[in-house]
């Protein structure tokens, strides 16, 4: 029997437009494996807000499906366009900018730090419309830098000189964010990835920084 998904997070946005570029022919093929409707996925997708969140799963289901059978996931150690992650601790919560807000989860593994954000009108159970995506890099970076009031002061740390400092504004966040850890699944559309260096004691460390906007986040 198929284990029940916690979902937290589903990016109808981002699953909607990846759902339209499926062509009908394979759509059908999907669907019928994996015992969905096709007819009333489709109706969803231009219907109201509450049928939308109606069959919201089944057609993420169906884009997964389309994708790991056609190009499959990378890793968040070793990513590709786009990145499956089956059980990570996070930390997660909502972070204030400017103009506007994004959903941010925050993990490290033994060698890459992991930032995923979105826009909070995604969240599980939140009603309502942002004015202002937040699923892009320039907007989710404008928020990670208004919440650093140190910036200047850690970038002593540094030992690469770049005018792009927006790796280690990611590191940053990561490290800093509060609170409790819970076990997440998560595909997620990979935005920034790169390596950073620090200057730690007598050693210089070396990490791996992702940023990445999630189609969906589950509790484990």
């Amino acid at each position: 029997m198929k284990k029940l998904k916690d979902y937290v997070y589903i990016s109808d946005t981002k699953v909607d437009i990846l759902f339209g570029q499926i062509a009908e022919p394979m759509l059908k093929n999907i669907t019928a494996t994996l015992g969905l409707d096709l007819k009333f996925i489709q109706l969803s997708v231009s219907g109201d807000v509450g049928r939308r969140h109606e069959h919201r799963v089944q057609r993420l289901e169906t884009v997964l499906d389309y994708m790991e059978k056609s190009s499959g996931f990378g890793t968040v150690d070793q990513p590709d366009s786009y990145v499956k992650e089956p059980n990570l601790n996070m930390k997660w919560g909502e972070i204030e900018g400017d103009v506007t807000s994004a959903l941010f989860f925050a993990g490290i593994t033994d060698r890459t730090v992991v930032a995923l954000g979105g826009s909070p009108k995604h969240l599980i159970g939140q009603n309502g419309s942002a004015t202002t995506t937040a699923s892009h890099s320039h907007m989710l970076l404008k928020c990670l830098r208004g919440i650093l009031a140190d910036n200047e002061k850690r970038a002593a740390s540094r030992t690469l000189s770049s005018d792009d400092d927006s790796l280690y504004v990611i590191e940053d966040v990561v490290r800093d964010m509060k609170g409790p850890r819970e076990s997440m699944e998560f595909v997620a559309k990979r935005l920034l990835f790169g390596r950073i260096q620090r200057r730690s004691a007598d050693q210089v460390i070396d990490k791996r920084v992702l940023l990445a906007t999630p189609l969906y986040v589950a509790r484990q």
